[in-house]
């Protein structure tokens, strides 16, 4: 936020003196290691409009995530994730909160591209729409249910423990023992950032009542790692 008076036009208009924060506010919150799009208040009454729409959810935000192993194989051994019926998946998982106590949470999931990977098993590249906004909410939930976010040491270890658990609790029939999500998990990448960035926003403009729907380019590295998985992947099936 120390930078944002460097980068934004001071707000205009007959009561900008009057309405004008001292500096710019962030309405939202992104954890530190998460990059991407923040909405910005420059005015008092802009501020006050989004904390409303905030705090009623009527604020649309979309994450863009690439995570271990593909999230649909964990609807047949993970009760924290259903199939909707729109091909949509969503993780229902509450959270805990320090001094609220455990509050409900829940993450709508669309896989925009899986990929096979000789180290990782399957790429998965995930749209993510939080329901509700709980501290480390994505991260959480796409541990889970054993797909934990590419570079995040923090919930790998919750990852390793929701795929030993699915494994344990496969039928002795062994049918679905060649699902991926099965597999142990291999070392966190280090060094390589948190592969997790606010893509969008839909909300309603404070002033003016507009829909806004706004997008920002996925970053460079994302695609890096993609395509480099893409590459992989056909230079293995040639």
């Amino acid at each position: 936020e120390d930078a944002l008076p460097a980068i934004l036009t001071p707000p205009s208009g007959d009561d900008a003196a009057k309405e004008a924060l001292p500096l710019p506010l962030a309405v939202h919150r992104l954890d530190v290691r998460v990059c991407g799009l923040v909405l910005v208040a420059k005015t008092r009454s802009a501020l006050q409009n989004m904390g409303l729409q905030f705090e009623k959810r009527t604020v649309k935000k979309k994450y863009e995530a690439i995570v271990i192993g593909d999230p649909s194989d964990a609807v047949q051994l993970n009760d924290d994730i259903v199939l909707q019926e729109d091909g949509t998946l969503l993780v229902d998982s509450p959270i805990e909160m320090d001094g609220r106590g455990t509050l409900p949470a829940r993450t709508a999931i669309s896989i925009l591209e899986t990929i096979p990977h000789s180290h990782w098993g399957t790429l998965g590249h995930l749209e993510l729409r939080p329901e509700t906004g709980r501290t480390h909410q994505l991260r959480l939930h796409a541990a889970r249910i054993g797909t934990p976010i590419v570079g995040d040491d923090l919930y790998w270890d919750t990852g390793t423990k929701a795929r030993s658990n699915m494994a344990a609790d496969i039928s002795e029939t062994g049918d679905l023992c060649d699902l991926g999500i099965t597999e142990e998990l291999p070392s966190v990448r280090r060094g390589g950032g948190l592969y997790l960035q606010s893509r969008g926003a839909i909300f309603q403009h404070p002033i003016t009542g507009e829909v806004i729907d706004i997008e920002v380019p996925l970053i460079d590295r994302f695609g890096r790692l993609l395509e480099k998985a893409r590459l992989a992947h056909e230079y293995e099936n040639k």
